[in-house]
């Protein structure tokens, strides 16, 4: 008995710490989610809240969010706002094919045939 726990402590040393290193990365990833999931919950509460009405101070100071949108927006930024001029008019990027239903559609008939591959 004896030599066996000695060798097990040979094999938990000879093991570089990978399980130690697995149990951190899971430990780390668990709270991550758990983190994200507040937040995500957070931000979802701020946005019933501005579509019920509040005001972004109230906003604020109940769930310590910030509903400050001036970075959001970058007027001075030519570039951008022409390319949403343009998308606007020509829908660059957004499904524009009202008829098609991607629900019931088979995929393989909305791709081109490539030639070399069949």
């Amino acid at each position: 008995n004896k030599d066996s726990k000695s060798a097990s402590a040979a094999a938990s040393e000879d093991d570089g710490g990978e399980e130690a290193w697995l149990d951190t990365l899971a430990s780390i990833s668990a709270e991550e989610i758990e983190f994200n999931l507040m937040e995500a919950d957070r931000a979802d509460k701020a946005r019933q809240m501005q579509e019920w009405g509040f005001d972004k101070d109230a906003i604020s100071s109940t769930l310590g969010v910030a509903t400050d949108e001036s970075l959001e927006t970058d007027e001075d930024n030519e570039v951008f706002e022409t390319f949403k001029e343009v998308t606007k008019e020509t829908g660059f990027g957004m499904y524009l094919e009202d008829e098609i239903d991607p629900q019931t559609v088979e995929s393989h008939t909305m791709v081109e045939r490539d030639e070399e591959t069949g």
